[in-house]
């Protein structure tokens, strides 16, 4: 807050710095679930309209899947009925980095909505290694 009132957030450069590396789970797949039925797959919408990092890594896979931005917010197609970890990370000018990590079960499609809090750096990589 003392860095807004001082004009010293640049947000643009807030979100370069706010990132996190996940290497345990190889590459990022966003074809990962291409040849599975549409039956058996769900539609997630996130309604989020600011600057965000979502991620889905299904249990048992060694692999992330990403939601894409679009004019309502994020959205995602994801396998039905199986336990996703939901990671979401954002930046919140006065609050700082913001931070998201749950389970989820997707049976149906969904609006899903995610409401991270803020978090300090520490607490997000000891949540993002306990994957």
């Amino acid at each position: 807050a003392k860095r807004t009132r001082l004009g010293l957030v640049n947000e643009g450069a807030a979100k370069m710095i706010y990132s996190a590396s996940l290497t345990n789970f190889g590459m990022y797949n966003c074809d990962r679930f291409s040849t599975t039925p549409p039956a058996m797959m769900v539609y997630i919408e996130i309604p989020f309209n600011e600057e965000a990092q979502i991620y889905f890594q299904i249990k048992g896979e060694k692999s992330l899947v990403f939601a894409y931005r679009d004019a309502k917010g994020y959205n995602i197609r994801l396998p039905k009925n199986k336990e996703v970890n939901v990671i979401m990370m954002s930046f919140d000018k006065n609050l700082g980095p913001l931070f998201l990590k749950e389970t989820k079960k997707f049976s149906s499609n969904e609006k899903l909505e995610l409401k991270p809090e803020p978090f300090n750096l520490k607490e997000i990589k000891t949540a993002l290694a306990a994957l």
